[in-house]
């Protein structure tokens, strides 16, 4: 439309300030490439990083509208103050503990999950140990069978609810593991969570070493075979170059989570993230703010941290001025009467 045929004034409104408020967003969508880059599975490019108002949650609104198997996870929908609330957790991270493995498991196992459920259509106790049974019986006397079964069973252990909601499983993971720390716990120092944060006051050094060395090796004790083993599975079972999976998470900005463990659960899901990329047919896609992106990797660095490890998993978003003009030439049509 052109500057004669249609004038802006002062108080008119272009869209909505929220993607998923906006309800011209599809007809008026300008893509400068984005979305080619986010379905294609070899591309890398999974985290979409730009200023508040650039467009991240637009684009995944979009993906999520016109692409057949897509995911959403609202990380709010995941009750992950769960983790935040836990007694035993808070205490270990005072003193240090690690957590970050046990992160990772937690993304894993919430992602792969999500996709078995999708892609099998599990919803129920019955469809789940069908598929378990098919599965196993469909690599038994082949050289994957090992691993095949050391996945299921893995999968059994953190959570064997696949038809539940995602945050009934993620409790159940955690409990799971607050279990395990707590039973280590409490055979060095009895009644160790009555202690509170006087914990650190009360042992001494010798015991508060003991304590972090023996809760590291729970939350360490195996998981990284048995997280590579889940992915391995995923990557085996879900063969259908046909059949492609976009898992989809944003709002991660919000406020879902304490702020003591949402940097380290933000780094843990880029790192569950890249190691997707090895997923032929399934793309986890993240929607993050520049400046906590940033924020994340100052808050987690460690000696090991590379930032430039991640470089090859973000697509900025920005506007370009032909965007901004395309972009207005289509609102009116939309918008007016």
């Amino acid at each position: 439309m052109s500057a004669e045929k249609f004038r802006f004034t002062r108080n008119d409104n272009i869209g909505s300030n929220s993607a998923e408020l906006d309800s011209y967003l599809d007809e008026c969508f300008v893509d400068a490439g984005y979305i080619d880059a986010l379905r294609d599975m070899r591309d890398h490019r999974r985290i979409l990083l730009g200023r508040t108002g650039s467009g991240k949650s637009a684009l995944l609104r979009v993906l999520l509208s016109r692409q057949e198997r897509t995911i959403e996870v609202s990380p709010d929908s995941l009750s992950m103050s769960y983790i935040s609330n836990s007694d035993i957790m808070t205490l270990l991270k005072g003193m240090n503990v690690h957590f970050d493995l046990f992160f990772k498991l937690l993304w894993r196992h919430v992602l792969v999950v999500e996709v078995l459920k999708r892609h099998f259509e599990l919803t129920s106790d019955s469809a789940q140990k069908g598929w378990f049974q098919r599965t196993t019986e469909r690599f038994t006397g082949k050289k994957e069978e090992t691993d095949v079964n050391e996945a299921i069973n893995f999968l059994r252990e953190y959570g064997d609810t696949f038809w539940q909601e995602t945050d009934y499983r993620l409790k159940e993971v955690t409990q799971t593991v607050e279990s395990e720390l707590l039973a280590v716990v409490n055979a060095i120092i009895p009644d160790f969570l009555k202690l509170g944060i006087r914990a650190t006051e009360v042992l001494s050094t010798e015991e508060t070493m003991d304590v972090k060395r023996k809760c590291q090796e729970v939350i360490n004790k195996a998981h990284l075979k048995k997280l590579d083993k889940a992915l391995q599975l995923l990557d085996r079972v879900i063969d259908d170059d046909q059949k492609k999976y976009y898992v989809v998470i944003d709002g991660l900005d919000e406020n879902w989570v304490d702020d003591a463990f949402r940097y380290k659960l933000i780094r843990a899901l880029i790192e569950t993230a890249r190691e997707f990329c090895a997923i032929r047919h399934v793309k986890v896609i993240i929607a993050l703010r520049e400046d906590l992106y940033w924020k994340v990797l100052e808050e987690t660095s460690d000696p090991g941290l590379q930032a430039e490890k991640y470089e090859s998993l973000v697509l900025p978003v920005f506007w370009t001025e032909r965007d901004i003009l395309e972009m207005l030439d289509l609102r009116p049509s939309f918008d007016s009467p």
